[in-house]
């Protein structure tokens, strides 16, 4: 057997591994990392499909390795397909006479990077965009202080700087109503929960930065259950809804359609391609980590990934407008069979794991 078909079939096994493995319901950072890679993956596996009969007999081992790639293909378009510009879109767009139906609501939402100090970078993608929420995750003091700078554009503010990598920032033209800082499920990873008041209308305000999974911070049980906990407490809420931060999960993972299916949240990216955001200078090739997701009270005006401002992450500017009540646009995704068992899962498994060996403490 030469080198040539060893290397063949070794790279096939890989692919089908990575192709299937995600369909189980565990939270081993290496199985819930292989989430992140499936356009490369599904990539190559549809090379290696097409390559097959093209230089191989079609006899039985070979008949069964097509079959096992074209199941990993069937897996992958399955998730990455909706995000493709041919599918249909799930954020929608008032019709052009409609335009100036609703308030205007933009948001910028970074990953500044904590070792990162350029904050001239990100001044002016606020200059130029003018948005009225600029969400900063990974914000330490250094960046809670520049934010406080800003007070005469964004009155309101609420400030969460921390050094390990998780605090935030949430900065707002429009009136806090209600912010908590919550630790739903690491006492070192804060969320915020915040109700602002525009034009008439209460709109609930979620801020997430999660765990990865990876080796140093240990399997997707906190990620998981942090969003399975949040997308439960959205469903209960009745009016405008947004979501913004760094997930640390991609728009195709188990977890965010789980999320987006209890939450009944949309998202901008269906139907409009991926809008990768990590690692800022390898993008084209990367990952969606950064999101927004918003309720049916909005339509789409805007969604794209903005300028490097220094970070490993590139920030994304949503422009959506407020409907009037009682109006609704948009196509949520509907619940399916095993969602509500899996929330409860990604509960517990929350609750049985507390993460890293650190000693850091944090006041709500």
């Amino acid at each position: 057997m030469s080198i040539f078909v060893i290397v063949f079939w070794a790279l096939s096994i890989l692919l089908i591994t990575a192709s299937y493995l995600p369909l189980l319901s565990l939270g081993h950072w290496w199985i819930r990392g292989l989430d992140y890679p499936r356009i490369p993956i599904a990539t190559l596996t549809l090379a290696l499909f097409v390559m097959i009969p093209m230089i191989f007999p079609l006899q039985t081992p070979y008949i069964v390795l097509m079959a096992l790639l074209a199941g990993g293909l069937v897996l992958d378009a399955f998730r990455i397909g909706p995000y493709l510009r041919i599918s249909s879109t799930q954020s929608k767009r008032l019709h052009r006479s409609n335009e100036i139906i609703g308030q205007r609501l933009a948001v910028i939402s970074a990953n500044v990077f904590i070792e990162n100090r350029k904050t001239e970078k990100l001044e002016e993608s606020i200059r130029s965009c003018d948005p009225d929420f600029v969400c900063i995750v990974e914000a330490d003091k250094f960046w809670e202080n520049w934010a406080r700078g800003l007070i005469k554009t964004y009155p309101y503010q609420v400030l969460k700087g921390q050094d390990n990598g998780y605090g935030f920032v949430l900065l707002s033209r429009h009136k806090f109503l209600e912010a908590n800082v919550r630790f739903l499920t690491d006492k070192r990873v804060p969320s915020l929960r915040s109700v602002v008041e525009v034009d008439g209308q209460k709109i609930t305000a979620f801020v997430l930065h999660s765990r990865p999974p990876r080796p140093k911070e240990g399997p997707s049980d906190q990620r998981d259950a942090e969003m399975a906990k949040v997308a439960e407490e959205i469903a209960q809420v009745e009016g405008p809804v947004i979501v913004m931060g760094d997930l640390n999960d991609v728009s195709w993972s188990h977890t965010t359609r789980l999320f987006l299916r209890v939450s009944k949240l949309l998202d901008p990216r269906r139907g409009r391609g991926v809008f990768n955001t990590f690692p800022a200078k390898f993008a084209e090739i990367g990952f969606p980590l950064d999101h927004l997701f918003h309720s049916e009270h909005f339509t789409l005006k805007d969604f794209k990934v903005l300028p490097d401002i220094g970070s490993d992450h590139l920030p994304i500017f949503s422009e959506l407008q407020l409907l009037p009540e009682p109006m609704k646009k948009g196509e949520p995704d509907r619940l399916e069979e095993g969602d509500i068992s899996d929330v409860q899962t990604f509960k517990e498994r929350g609750r049985q794991w507390d993460g890293p060996n650190e000693t850091l403490e944090f006041d709500n």
